[in-house]
């Protein structure tokens, strides 16, 4: 461990660091995450991961995040922690093997993180972690650090993305997120995910809108009002699944991400939602039904209402080339409602 002091002082950072070559990666540390592990495997796979043994049975997995993840801190640096992980889907421990987090300057020290990592000791990676005060929780929540709240997301998501990554590429989370990757990360545009039909789009003009109504003599607006060109857009929607990294992160900023993918279980998913038009698909009734009544998922012949609860509001879009939108969010459709990504909807 060393420790590195930049200026200005006021952004001081605590930097550890691991010693180890890349050749020694088959053993590094895995004992600091299994203890009672006799014996570890090399590096293999995508992601890649060192299966982990007590004799001959296999306990787990153990890994480093940074690998896995491409994880990165608040700093903007690398982040890297070591985490175990068995073969029923809990953590056994994790580790923090570098961080470069402006943390002194607020007064919290390496051992604060290193108690923040240890909440992990555990727990099942198919349920949501929730932040919370230091204080009485919840079963599911973790004592965010504090004065450092932040990093504490980071941490979190370095920890939970990666362990999910290893545990849908092994098996054991099924072998259903096996054939959709949620978890490679590469920078792409909003052009190009159009292009590749992460995202969709269906533009229905006033026209149409109209058309649909009129059997039931109904207006799209009161009269004398509305737009007066019947092809100007009723509403012009996109719509896509925000669960992988791929489409997720290079829409929304990565705390923002961070955010919403802790509040997520195994098997929950992310889906996105932008419109222009006259028409809301958002509406004002959804604080008081607890659910959205203009919009729902439709999959074979099952309709899935968008909670209130579940609702996630974007203010912007980070990619460069996405359109100005007048409402955009994203929502979570819970496993236990039997969406399922890999069928069409």
């Amino acid at each position: 461990m060393r420790y590195i002091w930049p200026i200005p002082m006021l952004i001081l950072a605590l930097v550890v660091t691991l010693t180890e070559s890349p050749a020694a990666e088959s053993a590094f540390g895995y004992r600091e995450v299994f203890p009672g592990a006799t014996r570890a495997g090399p590096l293999t796979g995508l992601p890649p991961a060192a299966p982990v043994y007590r004799d001959d049975a296999l306990l787990g997995f153990a890994f480093q995040s940074r690998s896995v993840a491409a994880s990165v801190g608040y700093s903007g640096k690398p982040l890297n922690v070591l985490v175990g992980l068995d073969i029923k889907g809990r953590i056994t421990r994790a580790k923090i093997v570098e961080h470069h987090e402006p943390i002194l300057a607020v007064g919290v020290s390496d051992a604060d993180l290193e108690a923040f990592v240890r909440q992990y000791d555990g727990r099942d990676i198919r349920a949501p972690i929730r932040g919370s005060a230091r204080g009485p929780r919840d079963r599911d929540a973790i004592d965010a650090v504090s004065g450092a709240s932040i990093s504490s997301i980071v941490l979190n998501d370095a920890i939970m993305r990666s362990a999910r990554a290893v545990a849908r590429s092994r098996g054991i989370l099924g072998d259903a997120g096996r054939r959709l990757d949620f978890d490679s990360f590469d920078p792409a545009g909003w052009n190009e995910l159009v292009a590749e039909k992460s995202i969709l789009r269906r533009r229905v003009s006033i026209a149409t809108a109209a058309a649909k109504l009129a059997p039931a003599n109904a207006r799209l607006f009161p009269e004398g009002t509305g737009p007066s060109d019947p092809n100007a857009p009723f509403i012009d929607i996109y719509i896509g699944l925000a669960t992988p990294a791929r489409v997720g992160r290079n829409l929304i900023r990565d705390r923002v991400y961070n955010e919403v993918t802790a509040r997520l279980s195994e098997g929950d998913q992310l889906i996105f939602v932008a419109a222009n038009g006259a028409y809301s698909f958002r509406g004002r009734a959804f604080r008081q039904l607890g659910y959205f009544d203009r919009i729902q998922i439709v999959q074979g012949a099952q309709s899935f209402r968008l909670a209130t609860e579940d609702y996630v509001r974007i203010d912007r879009l980070i990619a460069g080339d996405a359109p100005e939108f007048r409402e955009r969010a994203l929502f979570i459709l819970r496993k236990a409602t039997g969406f399922t990504p890999l069928e069409p909807w």
